[in-house]
Parts: C-alpha cells; sequence; structure tokens
C-alpha cells in the first residue's frame, strides 16, 4: 500500500466487489484513452474488497504492468468503508476521483477537469456531473460554495453515488481517514456512508465546486430484480429501520463538527428530510410483499422523533421541532 506521499495530479480511485468482469473492462477502458496513457500524473487504483466471484478478472488486473496501474486486494471482506478508506489512503495524486467499477469518464472532457484542478486548490471537494444521478443537479449558487455554510449547502449528504467525486488530499489526509473511522466505529451512517463523514468535516473546512459538464459516464446497475421480489433481500441499509439508524449517525456528525446556529438547521433539515425521501423509496417494495405500510409510516415517524430528542444538539429548536413534526406526519399520512 502507498504512503501519502504525492507524486501525481489525480488518482482514480476503484473500490471493487465481486465486480471483476466490471473492473477490468473499466480499467481496459481507461488505458486505452490516449489522456491518461500519455501522462505520467495520473494512476488507477483498484482495490478488490476479498472478492469471492469473478476472481479470475481480479487476477487479470493484478497481473498487468502497467505503471499507471496499482492493485490490492483484501483476503476478506473490509466492508464499504474499509475499501473506501484503503483506495483513498493509497492514493499517491494531490486529487482522488472515486470512480464505480461500472462507470467510465468521458475522455473529451478529461483534459478540462485537469485544468479545473489545477486552479482549484482552496477547494476540499469536487462534484463532476454525471450523466443520470446528478444529470440535473444544481447547486443554490452557481458551481461554487465557500467553506462552511454555503459548501454544505451545496453537498451535505448529496453524495450518495460517489463517481465523479473528487477530494484534495491536502485535506482528505491519511490521518483525517483513521480519524473518522476511529470515531465513527458502530456508526451506521458511517459503516454504510463513510464518505459523507470525510464530506461532511472537509466541507465545514474548505470549498465546494461542481463541475457541471457531463464527465461521468454511467454503466447499467449490475442487478435489476423486480420490486417485488427485492423486499426479502432488502439491502440492510435501505430498510427504514437503518435509514433511521443512519440519521442518528449523521446527527452525531452534525453535532461533532459544532457549526454555527444557521449551519446547524440547515443540516438538521437536510438529515431528517434525505430520510424521509429514502423511507418512501421503499414503500413499493413493502406494499408489493403485503407488509403493512401504514404500520411502516407510523413505526419509522415515532422512531425519527425518538432519534432526534436524544441528539444532543443544543440548537434543535422549537421551529425545528415543528419542522421534524411535519416530516414525521408526511411518512404517517402516505404523502410521499
Amino acid at each position: 500500500m502507498h504512503n501519502n506521499n504525492v507524486s501525481k495530479l489525480i488518482s482514480i480511485c476503484i473500490p471493487s466487489y465481486n465486480r471483476g468482469h466490471r473492473a477490468l473492462d473499466l480499467v481496459i477502458r481507461l488505458q486505452g484513452m490516449d489522456c491518461i496513457r500519455q501522462n505520467s500524473n495520473i494512476e488507477i487504483i483498484v482495490s478488490d474488497n476479498g472478492s469471492t466471484e469473478h476472481t479470475a478478472e481480479y487476477d487479470e488486473i493484478r497481473s498487468m504492468t502497467d505503471d499507471t496501474l496499482v492493485y490490492n486486494r483484501f483476503e476478506t471482506n473490509r466492508n464499504f468503508y474499509g475499501n473506501f478508506n484503503t483506495v483513498v489512503k493509497m492514493s499517491r495524486g494531490q486529487w482522488c476521483m472515486l470512480l464505480s467499477d461500472e462507470d467510465t469518464v468521458d475522455e473529451s472532457e478529461f483534459e478540462n477537469v485537469l485544468e479545473l484542478l489545477e486552479s482549484k486548490s482552496e477547494c476540499g471537494v469536487i462534484k463532476a456531473k454525471t450523466s443520470k444521478q446528478y444529470a440535473n443537479y444544481t447547486m443554490p449558487e452557481g458551481c461554487h460554495g465557500s467553506a462552511g455554510y454555503d459548501a454544505l449547502r451545496s453537498f451535505f449528504l448529496m453524495g450518495n453515488y460517489i463517481s465523479g467525486t473528487i477530494y484534495n488530499r491536502k485535506y482528505v489526509t491519511n490521518e483525517l481517514i483513521d480519524g473518522l473511522c476511529g470515531l465513527y466505529e458502530g456508526n451506521e451512517g458511517y459503516f454504510h456512508y463513510p464518505h459523507l463523514f470525510v464530506e461532511g468535516f472537509v466541507l465545514n473546512l474548505s470549498d465546494f465546486y461542481y463541475y457541471d459538464r457531463c464527465f461521468i459516464i454511467e454503466g447499467e446497475p449490475e442487478k435489476n430484480q423486480p420490486l417485488s421480489q427485492t423486499i426479502d433481500t432488502l439491502p440492510a441499509w435501505s430498510s427504514w429501520e437503518s435509514r433511521v439508524a443512519q440519521l442518528e449517525g449523521y446527527l452525531r456528525l452534525i453535532r461533532d463538527l459544532q457549526p454555527d446556529r444557521k449551519t446547524t438547521d440547515m443540516m438538521f433539515r437536510v438529515a431528517v428530510w434525505r430520510t424521509v425521501n429514502l423511507i418512501a423509496l421503499v414503500k413499493e417494495a413493502y406494499v408489493l410483499k403485503g407488509m403493512d405500510w401504514p404500520q411502516v409510516c407510523e413505526s419509522s415517524g415515532n422512531r425519527i422523533l425518538e432519534v432526534v430528542s436524544r441528539c444532543g444538539i443544543a440548537a434543535v429548536n422549537e421551529a425545528m421541532l415543528d419542522y421534524l413534526q411535519i416530516c414525521a406526519q408526511m411518512i404517517k399520512t402516505e404523502m410521499l
């Protein structure tokens, strides 16, 4: 594993698990791009999270002798947060860009992105537009958010989809990665979405920039099961119980950041609204399996109220509690 010595401009970081065929196709595609092949300032890092499927393709990646490619393989699965932390810490670039193994980049935009990175040293996080997930995303006021309120308002808890998220390693240091891993051990929000915690800490202290030209070309998801078949194998992170537990983790993050009152109120609203919307997304799966959706709404709404009541955020005032009651009621009355 590489240390934190900077020797490249950008590292393309690809965390992968059980999708060696996707990862191999992506590496071959990237290595075939002139802008990467002819630029010694770019490296590609693949970290295999202890895969048990498509291992032959991972072996093929490992056997490649291209100097631009760095490969890591865990013997056992380290969960997403472990693989995420590792692939970022391995990077030797001034910047590291996260890229899902099912996606790729638009080669015609690569030089523009490299020029952008050279001019945005004050930014801790840059988000590049993607072809689907962020196709219609717009920042509240243009493309640049100053450290603190503006940057957090632009991107706090917005980066579920990792592809096209670019970290400035001046801010996203190995020390920060290790510190957050220790601080949030057992935190359900961090367990599933460690990058959101990194972004919260970094954007509290540095600027954010949104690159509004499509740079990431999203691939097709690996599996597309009918909703009626998904509830029995609903990923743990998408159940309403986990979403509320994640909310509790985000509220811990907000409390630890100790932002001013205005920023706290904004972040609190974002965290609660995110939770309400993500719970609503699984409604059809629950209903198609004959589960009592009104009861799910009642239970999740009550649990949200409980979580907030013990979150320890002093700035949760009367107006914020009114907002929370409205969100909980929207779940219960099936407005979403």
